[in-house]
């Protein structure tokens, strides 16, 4: 287990499958040309309940339902040079809901903000309303600049 501060984090298998699980999925979003792993035909590839693949270059989502949990992917960085070259430039953006604001990485937020940004979260939020606990069903991850 983990400790920070007062909190204490425990990496349990479940957790740790759910962080497998979103690394594969990762990996579709950085290399294109995995997006057979998508289709699980045969035996072969993630044995998804469905998934959407969004692109607008340099930007790519997948969102996936996959063993009762709702998983939203993003990559908002490529390996053009130009692009990277963004991550050595890092800037921040606050981002406020009703309630709360928070500080996230620049490159993470502009990761949301593409043409598909509203199906995107659409498809999101309609994944979970289908959850058996809809509060404990939805796995974020991504990167970029």
């Amino acid at each position: 287990f983990f400790s920070f501060g007062r909190a204490e984090f425990v990496f349990t298998k479940e957790l740790f499958d759910l962080s497998y699980k979103s690394l594969l999925l990762n990996a579709a979003a950085f290399d294109v040309a995995s997006l057979g792993l998508l289709a699980y035909e045969n035996g072969a590839g993630l044995p998804l309940d469905y998934y959407t693949f969004y692109e607008d270059e340099p930007d790519v989502s997948i969102t996936a339902k996959w063993d009762g949990y709702c998983f939203g992917v993003f990559r908002g960085s490529t390996d053009l040079a130009e692009d990277w070259y963004q991550n050595f430039r890092p800037g921040f953006k606050e981002v406020c809901n009703s309630e709360e604001c928070c500080i996230v990485r620049d490159g993470f937020y502009s990761g949301w903000e593409t043409s598909y940004e509203s199906d995107f979260i659409e498809d999101i939020r309609s994944c979970v309303e289908t959850c058996e606990n809809p509060d404990e069903c939805l796995v974020l991850s991504g990167y970029s600049q």
